[in-house]
């Protein structure tokens, strides 16, 4: 394996460990989610970690430069509020829970979004450093894809030995990778 390829493995590894938590999350969250919403999520999530670098490294550094201004701020204030309403919906009962979808678009758009902010700074880098886009774009995408998987089944087995406690944990986690995003950019 080329030091290249190693290096791409490792950035999209790195990238894709927001969705992991983020649908661990979701998972402690969400009561008898069906595969196609998991896939769902996961290909919402992969495709944004492959659209972001995309746009990174075809927009260029002036819009590099701006948008790393308030990139952080989006996704802190993003995974705030899903947190946070975690949290809150954790003490609801369980019939007004059971109306809500988190799978849909209004859930769906912004948490990808939000994760996926730092490949368009990676976009960006790769194009400095003399990158290819193809094999990065695609290796973001997929991994990213199959680690979200990988999440759901964690936070679903997690859920079971936790019970109603881990949904606080879930909105605590998002808050916290939010803060994670915006410490990494304050510095």
């Amino acid at each position: 394996m080329s030091q290249d390829l190693i290096f791409l493995l490792l950035i999209s590894i790195s990238l894709s460990l927001d969705c992991f938590a983020v649908s661990c999350a979701i998972a402690f969250r969400e009561k008898n989610v069906l595969k196609i919403n998991i896939l769902k999520m996961a290909f919402f999530f992969g495709f944004f970690q492959s659209i972001m670098p995309l746009l990174g490294f075809t927009i260029g550094k002036f819009a590099y430069l701006w948008v790393k201004l308030i990139d952080h701020w989006v996704a802190f204030f993003i995974l705030l509020i899903i947190g946070l309403k975690m949290i809150i919906e954790s003490f609801e009962k369980d019939e007004i829970i059971k109306d809500k979808n988190y799978f849909n678009l209004k859930y769906l758009f912004p948490i990808a979004i939000a994760t996926s902010l730092d490949a368009f700074g990676v976009g960006f880098t790769l194009s400095i450093l003399g990158y290819g886009l193809l094999l990065p774009v695609l290796l973001f995408g997929t991994t990213t894809f199959i680690i979200t998987i990988f999440g759901f089944a964690f936070g679903r087995n997690l859920k079971k030995y936790l019970g109603k406690k881990i949904e606080i944990f879930g909105g605590i986690i998002l808050i916290l990778i939010g803060f994670k995003i915006l410490l990494e950019h304050l510095k």
